[in-house]
């Protein structure tokens, strides 16, 4: 995987490229998640960014081995005040 990692600023340019976007919502316990997945010249291009309420964000620090602080340090997760995305 990381051997396939390219920072989007490295990405072609895409312009007039066809884009798929996908969506996988929540309501309280989950992440939100949108991904776009861009082919082009044989290769995918594929970004993503999630959000998560404030509540699930601390109870899931306490329970994933995989910290969603990470996420959030890396810009890919937001986390929103209360109990549910909205």
């Amino acid at each position: 995987w990381s051997r396939c990692a390219l920072d989007v600023s490295q990405w072609p340019d895409l312009t007039n490229a066809p884009a798929y976007i996908g969506v996988d919502t929540s309501t309280t316990r989950d992440l939100t998640s949108v991904v776009c997945v861009i082919p082009h010249g044989g290769r995918y291009y594929v970004d993503h960014h999630s959000f998560v309420c404030r509540q699930t964000y601390q109870f899931r620090e306490k329970q994933n081995a995989q910290k969603y602080s990470a996420f959030e340090r890396a810009g890919r997760l937001t986390v929103h005040d209360g109990d549910s995305v909205t």
